[in-house]
């Protein structure tokens, strides 16, 4: 008897230690996405691929109509084959949480609501440079420069700058001999947009959207008289982040009966090749 009830206390102390650690690894869950003030938010992965899956989904969390119909142009400019890949996630309160947990104090002590977007894509390969003379080209720099709208004003900021010979690290044994070369590439990003709303009256309003994005490109060199591609180097990660990320709510308090203030990132320039940032 005494060994059984022995054995009981310890199974339920055995549990009660894994509930509780199972809890605490879940409260410090990795890479947990938060609003600006720590409320967690719940990831949902959409499918791309099915637009009545996407709309039920925009029901069941109460995705605002504005954020949801730049998620709706995302997805038709990936089916009018306007990018190789698309992933999109969202990051909502839930919505079946306490206004408590759905919305925070900021700005002018007023109350806001947050939700994100994270999207990935691969773009189309496009040509860097068409390259007359590989010797020349590999003494070379390639740049980058990102395309940002604010306020409706374009501004362009540098990217990165990259030589030719630290990309070029796959030629063909003989490549060099040969002049005439196309230095092609394809772009890879990852984007958050942040979408603020301003509580009035107990009604949402959009007063800010803002974003940030990393990106990189795949380097690839075609030759003419060569059959196939040839891979080459990447170029390092970028991360670009409008001025107005930190503090979305301020711009949304000023903004909210305006239709919102607007900071996103619009695209790239690399070397001679244009790249549209997704949903830009």
């Amino acid at each position: 008897m005494f060994k059984r009830l022995v054995s009981g206390m310890m199974a339920v102390a055995l549990f009660l230690s894994f509930s509780v650690t199972a809890l605490a690894m879940d409260n410090k869950a990795a890479g947990q996405v938060t609003d600006s003030k720590g409320n967690p938010l719940v990831e949902v992965k959409l499918n791309v691929n099915n637009p009545e899956e996407v709309e039920r989904v925009f029901k069941e969390y109460r995705v605002h109509e504005q954020q949801a119909e730049d998620i709706r142009r995302m997805i038709d400019q990936y089916n009018k084959d306007a990018t190789e890949d698309l992933t999109i996630s969202l990051y909502v309160p839930n919505p079946k949480a306490r206004d408590s947990q759905r919305y925070y104090t900021g700005f002018k002590n007023k109350r806001y609501y947050e939700s994100l977007i994270k999207t990935g894509q691969h773009s189309k390969e496009k040509r860097v440079k068409n390259v007359n003379n590989l010797e020349d080209y590999l003494d070379s720099v390639v740049t980058s420069t990102v395309t940002m709208a604010v306020d409706s004003a374009l501004n362009v900021v540098s990217g990165g700058a990259w030589s030719i010979v630290s990309l070029f690290v796959n030629l063909p044994n003989d490549g060099v001999g040969y002049t005439r070369v196309e230095h092609m590439a394809t772009m890879y990003e990852e984007k958050w947009t942040k979408y603020t709303y301003y509580i009035e009256n107990g009604e949402e309003y959009l007063g800010s959207t803002v974003e940030k994005t990393t990106y990189f490109f795949e380097n690839i060199v075609k030759n003419p008289n060569l059959s196939g591609s040839y891979r080459q180097a990447d170029t390092p990660e970028k991360t670009v982040t409008v001025k107005s990320w930190d503090i979305p709510d301020e711009k949304a308090y000023y903004h909210w009966p305006n239709g919102g203030y607007r900071e996103k990132i619009v695209g790239f320039n690399y070397g001679d090749a244009y790249f549209d940032s997704v949903h830009g």
